[in-house]
């Protein structure tokens, strides 16, 4: 991707924040020594926490990235359904793909409808699909795919759109773009709007999905160590993630004071599980997932077996589901090659 026109003054611009998406931690050019390594008192507290936080290791039981007659170029979303199968949409191929009880247990899901596909929700039997190419949700049950839901048009182009749909069915969008107040709101069976949320700048701070916990919906903050939470009535909080830690949090303060170019994308992606919230951290070599409780406090650390630097590793998104007390933890990762790994945390 060519950098040069991107724009390089605050507010931070939607292109931007498309770049830094694919990028974990910092481009080389601005990692240098010189940087300061101060971090907010926030955050010093929040190290402090993480610091004393013994780390778990999850158990990889199995990897895959396709099979003879198809592969993972860009997989993107996750999720588990209520029957247990693990989801993986591949915005890279335009397929869905379900897994079974083993990584060679699948069905692949291709349709025209299809346009760099996102999961956006399961409710009952259904499985929803975002194509924000085609501005369209779709659904899937029993094996047929077929449009549900138009989803607003984008006020200009070059933004970030996000939707999703809760268990209970009830679809949200999230608008996030340069010369338009951003939004998440509420949507109809006819795709129009029930109310909207307005949500606070600074723009750069609003880019991440939108998730379910519980009966609260999620908007994640990729860029800060903090969630929103949106109520179905449309009132909201913030919940800072009191004990994240990221060696990237230095370069999070200066860019907020105007010191350098670029945030750093501190998570991709979020998964709900009960009380808990499991956080995609992301570390420029190896996996790491932190688990939250409701009030937003660090409750325990997860890391994949043997973690090494490897700065090419990049993952996507997380789902996680409990099976008899053993908690599933799904990734999606492009870099250094596309796959799906599937862990489980004995805890």
């Amino acid at each position: 991707m060519n950098t040069d026109s991107l724009p390089r003054h605050l507010p931070f611009s939607v292109a931007a924040i498309l770049l830094s998406l694919v990028i974990s931690g910092c481009l080389p050019s601005s990692c240098n020594r010189t940087e300061s390594r101060a971090v907010t008192s926030a955050d010093s507290t929040s190290r402090s926490i993480a610091t004393g936080m013994p780390v778990d290791t999850l158990a990889l039981v199995w990897s895959s990235s396709g099979s003879d007659e198809w592969t993972l170029d860009y997989p993107r979303t996750l999720l588990f359904d209520n029957s247990g199968h693990l989801w993986v949409s591949d915005s890279g191929t335009d397929r869905v793909i379900r897994f079974g009880a083993t990584e060679d247990s699948l069905e692949v899901f291709e349709s025209d409808l299809f346009s760099y596909p996102y999961l956006a929700g399961a409710s009952g039997d259904s499985i929803f699909v975002f194509s924000p190419g085609r501005q369209r949700v779709q659904q899937i049950v029993d094996h047929e795919i077929t449009d549900m839901l138009v989803t607003p048009s984008p006020p200009k182009a070059g933004l970030l759109q996000y939707v999703h749909v809760t268990p209970k069915g009830s679809a949200f969008v999230k608008l996030i773009g340069d010369d338009f107040e951003p939004y998440v709101a509420r949507l109809g069976r006819d795709g129009g709007e029930i109310w909207r949320h307005v949500l606070d700048r600074p723009l750069w701070t609003l880019a991440g999905n939108l998730r379910s916990w519980g009966d609260t919906l999620l908007s994640l903050r990729g860029y800060q160590p903090s969630v929103d939470l949106l109520r179905h009535d449309g009132t909201a909080d913030s919940l800072r993630l009191t004990g994240f830690d990221s060696p990237m949090l230095a370069r999070t303060r200066l860019f907020a004071a105007g010191s350098i170019d670029q945030p750093p994308l501190l998570s991709a992606a979020a998964s709900s599980l009960k009380d808990e919230l499991y956080v995609l951290n992301m570390r420029p070599g190896w996996l790491r997932v932190d688990v939250y409780d409701r009030g937003g406090r660090l409750k325990a650390v997860l890391t994949q077996p043997d973690p090494g630097f490897n700065k090419q590793f990049y993952p996507t998104d997380i789902a996680v589901r409990q099976v008899d007390g053993v908690i599933d933890v799904a990734i999606s990762v492009v870099e250094p090659r596309p796959r799906v790994d599937f862990y489980r945390w004995h805890r």
